[in-house]
């Protein structure tokens, strides 16, 4: 399995690779002349040139809400954000007894019922993806962590392990 160069860093700039090796046994895996080999090159960095770790990273929408004067923020991943704004210009807006006003109008009404508008702004934002107990996931395509990253190099070798019948997959 080759490696990514930026892997070791900033230990080593060496490109490094991985073989695992089977010995052959009688009873568990006898000696063949032609046999199926797995090779496997990781694609994605987990560091950048500097040996710094690269971070998975999530889009969420931001809505900030005033309404009578009391703020709210909710934070929607996109699917969900989707499923209700067809865009991120539909989720801004002010409403003022249940229609929706433009800047102009909110400011043509008095105080007492500009408290009563609901203002909402949506702002699309970027941070890392945390894993179940609050940790960050380092970016690389070794494995999936936890069903929030796609299938890596683990996921492939299980499944040429389990089409081979290796004896350590059984």
């Amino acid at each position: 399995m080759g490696l990514h160069p930026n892997v070791f860093k900033p230990h080593t700039g060496t490109k490094t690779s991985v073989l695992f090796v089977q010995k052959w046994d009688e009873l568990l895996c006898p000696y063949q002349e032609d046999y199926n080999i797995f090779f496997a090159t990781m694609q994605e960095p987990s560091k950048d040139n500097s040996g710094d770790k690269i971070y998975v990273k999530q889009e969420i929408v931001k809505l900030e809400r005033t309404t009578a004067g009391q703020p709210s923020i909710e934070e929607l991943n996109l699917e969900d954000f989707y499923t209700t704004y067809p865009n991120l210009e539909a989720a801004n807006f002010i409403e003022f007894e249940g229609r929706k006003i433009s800047a102009q109008e909110y400011k043509k009404l008095n105080p007492t019922q500009q408290k009563q508008a609901t203002i909402q702004t949506a702002t699309k934002q970027t941070r890392p993806l945390l894993d179940k107990h609050g940790h960050l996931i380092v970016k690389h395509d070794l494995f999936n962590h936890e069903g929030l990253t796609q299938d890596g190099i683990a996921e492939a070798f299980i499944e040429f392990a389990k089409s081979e019948s290796l004896s350590f997959w059984q």
